[in-house]
């Protein structure tokens, strides 16, 4: 979805939310993992939902961290609420340095602890790292079957556990098992070696990384 209309950039660094309002949600266990931290502006890892002008719903995966100066923060018992107005600065800086660690970081949060944000929908979860090459200047050389196989490991019927999720209708709410649960580990053996794909393909990266570059911002807020 095309969400660049709602966004213009300001001076050589800030893009500004230009619709009438943006809430931006955010999980309150990203603090904890190092994903958030809120000061005079919030650092934040890009994977957010957004509620533009509560007539479009969307995701952002952006595998860094942005900084952003939300209007308003509220907070309920699970999540964070960053909501912004006309012309409020969306990213105080629209490039990103672009690094290799938070990738580690995300993969060992989301896929072996099992601590996936709610609103993440099970492809949106398959594709997280499609795009690191763009965004961090990291190619994994694992490829998107490789993550395929995985999700369908730790995402499992809300109902019965041992069943896999993507083996229902997937209508309801799925239970997010981690690679790393001890009581699931006799049916991880695969997920545990296609795992290690990811290591060997990160470790490999990190070989060859130049940590120099930017990324703009806009070219994620086109897909």
């Amino acid at each position: 979805m095309d969400i660049n209309k709602y966004f213009k950039d300001e001076g050589d660094k800030q893009k500004l939310f230009i619709g009438n309002k943006l809430i931006v949600t955010v999980p309150k266990f990203y603090e904890q993992h190092g994903f958030l931290s809120i000061s005079n502006t919030v650092q934040v890892l890009g994977i957010l939902n957004l509620n533009i002008n509560s007539s479009v719903k969307t995701n952002l995966i952006i595998t860094n961290m942005l900084e952003m100066a939300p209007s308003d923060i509220d907070n309920d018992q699970d999540n964070y609420y960053f909501t912004f107005y006309k012309n409020d600065p969306f990213l105080v800086n629209r490039f990103i340095i672009k690094g290799f660690k938070i990738l580690y970081r995300i993969f060992v949060v989301f896929f072996r602890l099992g601590k996936i944000p709610k609103f993440l929908e099970y492809e949106d979860v398959v594709r997280i790292f499609d795009n690191t090459k763009e965004i961090n200047d990291v190619t994994l050389h694992v490829g998107r079957e490789i993550f395929s196989m995985q999700v369908a490991h730790i995402f499992r019927d809300s109902k019965d556990p041992s069943k896999f999720y993507r083996l229902t209708d997937m209508k309801k709410e799925p239970k997010i098992v981690g690679l790393g649960n001890v009581l699931y580990s006799p049916l991880s053996a695969t997920a545990k070696m296609l795992g290690s794909y990811f290591d060997d393909g990160l470790t490999g990266a990190m070989l060859i990384y130049d940590e120099e570059g930017e990324y703009d911002i806009e070219k994620a807020l086109l897909k």
